[in-house]
């Protein structure tokens, strides 16, 4: 070593410990051939209240971190915490919809955010709810009390992280089975083993856009064969349908996302991405119709309108296009400020 080096060593050395002295959790967990998988975790207001909040959320990851490992070849490390105060909202599929979208990922792969059940009498301690947006986190709810009350929460931990990874349910008594009680095996099926093998490594920003077309392929076969053998629910679809648009086969994807609308006519994100397939395949007065028949079976409007007002205005069609804009707007949707320069330019419009 030089003796300019020399000089500047123990320098060096305070920053490198400083380092690991604030980001410890990052690679506390990483072994030897396994994935190192960054978390950030969210606590709603409901779990942030009790004492201790960061250690009870850092014991049940641990808690399932060997599991994980075994199964997935993955070790996790935890980035950050964060307190998300949000209004009460019972679903859990909206509340993690809401997190997912809500909160900064930051250097993290992925979310796990947990709230509190208090109504926690209809769960009898058998299963804790559990919701996963696949490559972005999942949300786990949990109940008052030690670990006694949640004893299954490190196996669901590890349920909803094979989700995270694309994983699906299967109705074997294994490990993604939608519901199971102590006699579950902590084991892949063979078809989560599959998906697993080809999702492992992706990279969790990119999402699909990270998989080769051959991988994209294989994936596609294994969840239409996951809905050939009993998987008939919305996620996997939506999944399919994803896949599906991904290698540009839109006929696929609008059947797969229309699977998923037929199970709930209120799914906003179906009708939306089915739409969306007719106008990157060039059909036009198809993506229309969708918006348009979509309007009388959802809540969020205001994305259709927007979609319809850009839409219409591509086709010149200007005054289905500015009535679209001013319903879009009255629903909160952006428009494009341009487009109602060209309303006022063409005499249409009279709100500027």
């Amino acid at each position: 070593m030089t003796r300019p080096m020399q000089k500047y060593l123990p320098f060096i050395l305070i920053i490198l410990f400083g380092f690991y002295l604030h980001a410890p959790e990052a690679y506390a967990d990483r072994s030897a051939g396994d994935r190192a998988l960054l978390v950030k975790v969210v606590a709603d207001q409901s779990f942030a209240q009790q004492k201790l909040w960061q250690q009870k959320a850092r014991k049940i990851l641990t808690g399932s971190s060997d599991m994980i490992s075994d199964l997935l070849g993955v070790r996790i490390g935890i980035v950050d915490f964060e307190v998300w105060e949000h209004e009460p909202i019972n679903d859990i599929t909206v509340l993690t919809t809401r997190m997912i979208n809500e909160i900064d990922r930051g250097r993290a792969d992925i979310l796990v955010g947990f709230c509190l059940e208090t109504d926690h009498d209809k769960i009898k301690g058998l299963r804790k709810d559990g919701l996963t947006i696949a490559y972005r986190g999942f949300m786990i709810q949990t109940v008052p009390g030690g670990a006694n009350n949640n004893k299954y929460l490190p196996i669901v931990i590890v349920h909803e992280m094979i989700h995270a990874f694309g994983g699906v349910h299967v109705y074997d008594g294994t490990l993604m089975s939608p519901i199971f009680e102590n006699e579950i095996k902590v084991a892949l099926d063979p078809l989560n083993e599959a998906i697993i093998k080809i999702t492992r490594d992706i990279d969790f920003k990119k999402g699909y856009l990270s998989l080769s077309k051959n991988d994209l392929e294989k994936l596609a076969r294994l969840y239409k064969r996951a809905t050939q053998t009993g998987n008939q629910e919305i996620p996997t679809y939506l999944e399919l349908g994803t896949i599906y648009s991904e290698l540009e086969n839109f006929k696929e994807a609008i059947r797969a996302f229309r699977q998923a609308v037929r199970q709930d006519q209120s799914l906003a994100y179906g009708w939306e991405r089915i739409g969306d397939c007719y106008r990157m395949q060039g059909d036009i007065e198809k993506a229309i119709i969708t918006f348009e028949d979509a309007l009388s079976k959802i809540k969020e409007k205001g994305i259709f309108y927007s979609k319809l007002a850009v839409l219409h205005f591509n086709s010149k069609n200007f005054e289905k296009s500015y009535n679209s804009a001013v319903n879009a707007e009255s629903y909160g949707a952006e428009i494009d400020p341009r487009m109602w320069e060209e309303f006022e330019r063409l005499g249409i419009s009279q709100r500027r």
